[in-house]
């Protein structure tokens, strides 16, 4: 049949609807409705889309309340609502009051699948008083269940918060439960989990590995387990029985009944007060007793007592025992096909019989006084004392399997880290990790025999054992012990470093730690010897002995308050290690941890001597040279100013320790001196913090001043207001080796006070400073930026470009002047324009020419029929009059810069026109043979007038061909105005300077 909707039935008249229904009228429907659809055979998913939602607000017994079924009714006080019948919540119902409630609903509760009662923020308790409670589906309650009387039933549920009942029995399927399960009746589990304690006082039962957070138990019943773990005790009166291997995380106990144990693990004590103990294959980590029955385990590895007052005593099959005890009170004890004494010494006594069949016993054997009482079969092995009162502590010939005190064929060594009581795996593949000169350690030592500790070594009478550290720098003691010259004669005969005397009891059971230690000289490869005087023995890992750390110091001085050194000259600088012997390494300086006074890594600006040495090792290429033995020292460089300080770790020496780095007996990458959590120290050895040292100033001071270029180049010369007067200026403040010292910066400071410096532009022996007159830029203010001063560039020496205007000059012995003032230090300039000088506070560049210019047309005269030179002139302010510049070579410009206007009488525009009509240059001062014009022929008299445009703005026209053309600019305004003259043409010949001119006839 299809799915049916709520309306399709209504439609149907399968279900009548009233008009108008109060809630419990409204309930009574949905309760039908939901009959109805059951007996159709209709999922219960289809129940869904009429789940309801109560709140518990408002009226009570109201809308926001489910219905209290038949004759029931609700009340409420406080938090607590009492339906006096019984509740259920269809699949999908939900409460969600506002506050924490609690529900009581006397006859029952129940949800049908798929309900939430409360949320992670406001809990709500179920609660019953004569009642059942039932769950099904995937519901979740988030408070806790209970009830007087009536029992609980839940399937698929979780419940964040307790279960009990009075005495109701508890069962529960695939449910979870975050918090405890308890009642006087039963409890029965099927999957799922319990956070909290389980008390089921008439009895636990659990199947399908139901997990428990706590504790199990029963005053009045038997507990019994399926699988699952148990993380706390379990104690059942009458017995606990536990299959498919229930993993126990603490005790078992039983006051009044058996304990049967099948697979699994038990972390605890397992005891019974009268009943017997049966394990099959289960691990026992704390023993098992039982004062009046007997113990029985087959299987499984054992720990701990193991012990018996009554029954059969105790019996072992197929058991490894690696410590712990076994003892029996007037009953026997029998142990077959098992490994008793795996780890450590396992003492077997009882007043009874003692059958031992097939196994391996590591400790001592002790039976009744009757003949006969010990019986050890012939496939058996006990290594310590078998002992009888018919043949008291008597071996060979009474007990020919018994084997008094181990022998040893090897000795272990490994590191302390391991604990006091390792495990063989540790002694065959421990190490030994690096140590610390004059830092006391220890060894753990091992008696070894067929890859096994042998628990009886000394059983019988006490070892002494030799323990002998040697050198093995030289790799003589061969240390793999498959090798054919393993522990060879010469390690053995090798001289002591330390050694000591072990001396081994029976209670050692074959393991022993030295006494401390201590070697206050460095070592690279450590070997440690051992030997009883029967087996002897070499450790299988070697270990180095290093220095604590390097303590840096320097033979001067060098403190910054009173002390100071030049730039770049040397300073010792020692590293100790606190030893004289054996420290033969390289220690390196790391630059990027020696830091100036603001905490910059000076990197490349300390240097160091590296001269090849006579003595073992290479030279200083990485800040010392080889050790020999104990401290080493060099002569540094700081190749700057202010003060360094040699942060911890600065020098480090990796390499030394490199025997452990390969098997990661060190920490790789630290100098640490305290242990980590493994007990490994750094692989490095580190340095102690030095400094600050100072207080560095500069060496000397370096110059370059002189003039780079000019504007003219060729005549040594630059006229004012051109901007093309180069110059070279810098100082830089030195090291010794040259290097500059960026850190020399302003303004000043404590640790580096800075020199004053002076630029002047003088005039031959004239005071007056025309530096002021430099524009284009502007001359940089005097400061230091990273050791440097730097004015280099091109500049304007101003004069009609000046405020006022100036005409001035000429400045024939131009030069810059640099002056330096050191208050503090007196440092000087030692170096000038690359060449080394005697030390001066000032010194003068060479000199160049400044000249204020200008251009000088001339009027000329000429008959029509030739050509016309113009005389044009390059001339200079001498500072009393304008001269020719006879140092002009270099002006140059276009002859279409030149304006051609103003023609008179017969003259016409490009009649005459530049002949050269290119660029025109100077040669001495002068335009030779002059500013040609080409004649402009037979009745072309007359005059025009001609303007050069200096500057950079262009007006006017020109002829530089036939054709008359805008004129140019000649872009020379340092040369003043344009120049203006007149050329004519067959009007009148004569001198042409002469003012008038009159012919008579």
């Amino acid at each position: 049949m299809k799915k049916t909707t709520m309306q399709s039935l209504i439609a149907q008249g399968l279900i009548y609807q009233k008009p108008c229904f109060r809630n419990k009228e409204k309930d009574s429907i949905r309760q039908a409705a939901y009959r109805l659809l059951m007996l159709l055979g209709l999922s219960l998913v289809s129940t869904v889309a009429f789940a309801a939602s109560y709140s518990f607000s408002g009226t009570v017994g109201g809308t926001n309340y489910p219905t209290c079924i038949d004759w029931g009714s609700w009340s409420l006080n406080g938090n607590i609502a009492t339906c006096s019948s019984s509740i259920n919540l269809l699949s999908g119902d939900s409460i969600v009051p506002n506050s924490t409630l609690t529900i009581v609903a006397n006859a029952g509760i129940t949800l049908q699948g798929s309900n939430t009662v409360g949320s992670s923020s406001v809990t709500v308790s179920l609660q019953t008083t004569y009642g059942d409670i039932s769950t099904s589906g995937t519901s979740t309650i988030y408070g806790n269940v209970s009830s007087s009387s009536g029992k609980i039933t839940m399937t698929n549920a979780t419940v964040n918060g307790n279960v009990s009942s009075s005495t109701g029995n508890i069962t529960m399927t695939n449910t979870t439960v975050n918090g405890t399960a308890t009642t006087n009746g039963t409890i029965s589990l099927s999957g799922g989990s319990v956070t909290g304690n389980v008390s089921g006082k008439n009895g636990v039962t659990s199947t399908n590995g139901t997990v428990f957070g706590g504790t199990v138990s029963s005053t009045n019943g038997s507990i019994s387990l399926s699988g699952g773990s148990v993380a706390g005790n379990v104690s059942g009166k009458n017995g606990v029985t536990s299959t498919n291997a229930t993993v126990f995380g603490g005790t078992i106990s039983a006051t009044n009944g058996s304990i049967s144990l099948s697979g699994g693990s038990v972390a605890g004590n397992v005891s019974s007060n009268c009943c017997s103990i049966t394990t099959n294959s289960t691990n026992l980590g704390n023993g098992a007793t039982s004062s009046s029955n007997t113990v029985q385990i087959a299987g499984g590895t054992i720990a701990g007592t193991i012990s018996s007052s009554g029954g059969n005593g105790v019996i072992l099959s197929n058991v490894i025992m690696t410590s712990g005890s076994i003892s029996t009170t007037n009953v026997p004890i029998s142990i077959s096909n098992s490994s008793i004494g795996s780890s450590s010494a396992v003492a077997i006594t009882t007043n009874n019989t003692i059958i031992i069949s097939g196994s391996t016993v590591t400790g001592n054997v002790t039976a009744a006084s009757w003949p006969g009482a010990l019986s050890i079969n012939s496939s058996s092995t006990i290594y310590g004392v078998c002992t009888s009162s018919s043949n008291s502590t008597t071996n060979p010939p009474d007990y020919p399997h018994c084997v008094t005190g181990g022998a040893a064929s090897s000795f272990s060594a490994i590191d302390e880290a391991y604990g006091t009581s390792p495990s063989v795996q540790s002694y065959l593949d421990g190490h030994i990790y690096t140590k610390l000169a004059g830092i006391a350690f220890k060894l753990d030592v091992a008696a070894i025999n067929n890859q096994q500790i042998v628990n009886t070594y000394a059983a019988g009478a006490n070892k002494n054992v030799t323990i002998k550290l040697v050198d093995n720098s030289d790799a003589g003691c061969t240390l793999d012990s498959s090798a054919v010259n393993y522990c060879n004669a010469v390690c053995i005969a090798k001289t002591a470093v330390a050694s000591q005397t072990l001396t081994f009891t029976s209670a050692n059971s074959g393991r022993m730690q030295s006494a401390s230690f201590t070697i206050g000289s460095a070592y690279r490869n450590l070997a440690v010897v051992m030997s009883d005087g029967v087996a002897t023995a070499c450790s299988a890992d070697a270990f180095s002995v290093r220095p604590q750390k390097f303590t840096l110091s320097t033979t001067a001085a060098l403190n910054p308050a009173t002390n100071k050194l030049a730039a770049g000259e040397d300073f010792n600088l020692t590293a100790n290690l606190g030893v004289t012997i054996g420290y033969n390494g390289t220690p390196v300086v790391n630059t990027a941890s020696v830091v100036d006074h603001v905490a910059q890594a000076v990197n490349a600006m300390l240097s160091w001597n590296n001269p090849t040495l006579s003595l073992p090792g290479a030279a200083a290429i990485s800040g010392f040279p080889q050790a020999v033995g104990g401290s080493v020292s060099n002569n540094f460089q700081y190749n700057d100013v202010g003060t360094i300080t040699f942060n911890a770790d600065a020098v480090t020496d990796t390499a030394y320790t490199g025997i452990d780095q390969s098997s990661n007996d060190c920490v790789t990458g630290s100098t640490s001196n305290t242990a980590n959590s493994s007990g490994k120290f750094g692989c490095t050895i580190g340095s102690s913090v030095l400094g600050p040292l100072g207080r560095f100033y500069p060496h000397h001071f370096a110059v370059n001043a002189r003039f780079d270029h000019l504007g003219c180049d060729a005549g040594g010369f630059t006229y004012m207001d051109n901007d093309a007067l180069g110059l070279i200026l810098n100082v830089t403040a030195q090291s010794k080796a040259n290097n500059t010292t960026t850190r020399y910066v302003s303004p000043a400071s404590t640790y580096v006070p800075v020199a004053s410096l002076g630029v002047e532009l003088l005039n031959g022996a004239n005071a007056t400073n025309l530096l002021s007159r430099l524009s284009q830029p502007s001359v940089p203010a005097r400061s230091w930026t990273l050791g440097v001063y730097t004015a280099d560039n091109t500049y304007r020496f101003d004069a009609r470009n000046a405020t006022p205007q100036v005409m001035d000059g000429a400045y024939d012995s131009l030069k810059i002047r640099t002056k330096i003032t050191d208050a503090t230090d007196g440092v000087q300039i030692t170096k000038f324009n690359g060449a080394s000088e005697t030390a001066v506070s000032s010194i003068d560049s060479a000199t160049t020419m400044v000249r204020f210019g200008r251009i000088s047309l001339q009027n000329a005269y000429g008959s029509e029929l030739l050509d016309l030179p113009m005389p044009l002139t390059a001339e200079y302010w001498d500072g009393s009059s304008w001269v020719t510049n006879s140092a002009d070579s270099c002006t140059v410009f276009p002859a279409s810069s030149i304006i051609m206007d103003n023609y008179f009488q017969s003259l016409n525009a490009c009649e005459t026109r530049f002949s050269p009509a290119g660029n025109l240059i100077m040669s001495g001062g002068i335009l030779s043979p002059g500013l040609n014009l080409t004649a402009p022929g037979s009745g072309n008299t007359g005059s025009v007038n001609l303007t050069l445009n200096i500057g950079s703005s262009a007006i006017g026209n020109t002829c530089a061909t036939a054709t008359q053309t805008s004129a140019t600019a000649a872009n020379m305004p340092w040369l003043g105005v344009n120049p203006t003259a007149r050329a004519t043409f067959g009007i009148y010949k004569g001198n042409s300077k002469l003012i008038y001119i009159r012919e008579l006839y």
